[in-house]
């Protein structure tokens, strides 16, 4: 199913719609509205082909959303995590799994890696199956964590020493 094209006021040529709103559509709510407006980054994408991006994923990866659009989304990826999230996709895409839970490191475009709490789940678009994930930054817990451990190895050893 796909959004019928509105009118633009005062003129009598039509808009085509745009994948959001295609999706809006097809899911029987305001897309747009809630992607675009939220801190979570959303990505939808199709086959391998990122087919719709909003504004907080953009900004987590470091591109413009037209950057984004038709890329393949495991260009992104780092590469300890590609085969992962390959397989993921495609028991998503094949209906195998309902939704995957997970965290990923990815590559954003100036090349610094940042890390990524994933909530990716099946949905339909264009009446074929694509893949709807909402990601959330999670790069400065990582750290915090990983300093917290060193921190206590520091501590183990000096303790060692001692004893």
């Amino acid at each position: 199913m796909t959004v019928a094209p509105r009118a633009a006021k005062g003129t009598a040529r039509r808009k085509q719609p745009d994948k959001a709103d295609v999706i809006a559509g097809e899911a029987g709510l305001d897309f747009r509205a809630l992607a675009e407006a939220s801190v979570s980054g959303i990505i939808v994408f199709q086959g391998e082909r990122i087919v719709y991006v909003n504004p907080a994923a953009a900004k987590m990866a470091g591109y413009r959303k037209d950057e984004l659009l038709g890329r393949r989304f495991l260009e992104v990826m780092h590469p300890d995590f590609k085969d992962m999230a390959r397989e993921h996709a495609s028991s998503l895409l094949k209906g195998e799994r309902d939704d995957v839970e997970t965290e990923v490191k990815m590559v954003g475009k100036d090349g610094r890696e940042h890390w990524n709490d994933v909530y990716a789940t099946r949905i339909e678009y264009h009446g074929r199956p694509a893949v709807l994930i909402s990601a959330v930054d999670i790069t400065e817990r990582k750290r915090a964590e990983r300093a917290a451990h060193e921190s206590g190895q520091t501590i183990q050893s000096l303790m060692d020493s001692v004893a």
